[in-house]
């Protein structure tokens, strides 16, 4: 348990690349582990794993745990105000948000929430997600209501809060208001500074702020913070991110008409070739959420996800 928590730390704060991590993670699955320590240690391996797009590896432990869980808690609910459960949980529902099953999400996540006893327990991290998703089926109004029930997030570095910043941010991006989205991402990224925490396998703020700067003109800012963006992702290693950021550098440099250097450029190529690169209907416009993820854009070949068995059991009741 130790040694994949120290991974998790030391992954995020850039000093771990993610060979090291894969490495790390699957010699201790192979390991015998303590039955009182399994559903942490399995989510952490999990949680690890997606940062690294093992993602198949990933599922088939959370969906393990998921299903072990489900007897400890009230009508086989996961119970949210459980530390391991809310990681279970979101890391289940993560997955399935980035794979477009957005109705998923709301299904499995708004009863859960719906059904807290505690009143003073926001669990904003999955208030954010169901918002995401609500906002990528076209629903901005249920999205905001969402989010409105969280109100301001507090002046801490918990975590929970940072998905809050991040789904703002990309909902500001999305309709076009370049000045919110760049003050919802540059807090988000004070935060997490206050953390150490600069890989952008968790909110990539340095890409939201990239792209807001670039919408409002300021350009040398814009790319300081791409070519910034990219390093954290080349230290970590995972192919999708270091594309990502590869765009996002392009984009920023587009005023320009060039790539800056010969790195950037062969760079930039060489992902498009090995098809790591997302494709522009994969960012989100003024128009709103992305037409291309949900399988609804005209000319998009994508098809929307087919719907799985959720292994998350039916909500807490309120009695």
């Amino acid at each position: 348990m130790v040694c994949v928590l120290l991974t998790l730390y030391e992954g995020g704060i850039g000093q771990l690349d993610v060979q090291t991590a894969v490495e790390r993670v699957s010699d201790r699955l192979r390991r015998a582990v303590d039955p009182r320590l399994r559903a942490g240690f399995t989510t952490v391996a999990a949680v690890l794993l997606e940062w690294a797009d093992q993602h198949d590896e990933a599922r088939t432990l959370i969906d393990r745990e998921l299903l072990g869980i489900q007897p400890v808690g009230v009508d086989g609910a996961p119970d949210l105000t459980n530390h391991v459960h809310q990681l279970l949980v979101a890391t289940h529902a993560h997955r399935e948000r980035k794979e477009g099953r957005f109705q998923q999400v709301i299904a499995e996540i708004t009863p859960l929430l719906d059904s807290a006893r505690d009143t003073t327990v926001q669990l904003p991290y999955f208030r954010a997600m169901v918002a995401d998703a609500w906002y990528e089926l076209g629903r901005p109004d249920l999205a905001r209501r969402q989010l409105d029930i969280l109100g301001p997030p507090p002046d801490t570095a918990i975590w929970t809060w940072d998905e809050v910043l991040c789904v703002r941010a990309r909902h500001h991006y999305g309709y076009g208001r370049w000045e919110q989205a760049l003050a919802d991402d540059t807090t988000l990224g004070e935060r997490m500074a206050r953390r150490v925490f600069v890989n952008p396998v968790g909110q990539p703020w340095r890409r939201g702020a990239a792209l807001a700067l670039t919408r409002l003109g300021h350009h040398e800012q814009a790319r300081e913070l791409a070519a910034e963006h990219l390093r954290h992702a080349e230290d970590w290693g995972a192919p999708r991110h270091v594309g990502t950021a590869l765009r996002t550098l392009a984009l920023t440099q587009r005023g320009r008409g060039t790539l800056d250097g010969d790195r950037s450029t062969d760079a930039l190529a060489a992902s498009r070739r090995q098809g790591i690169l997302p494709s522009a209907c994969g960012l989100r416009t003024r128009s709103g959420p992305s037409r291309c993820r949900t399988a609804r854009g005209p000319g998009c070949t994508a098809r929307a996800p087919a719907a799985r068995r959720s292994p998350i059991g039916p909500a807490r009741s309120e009695a």
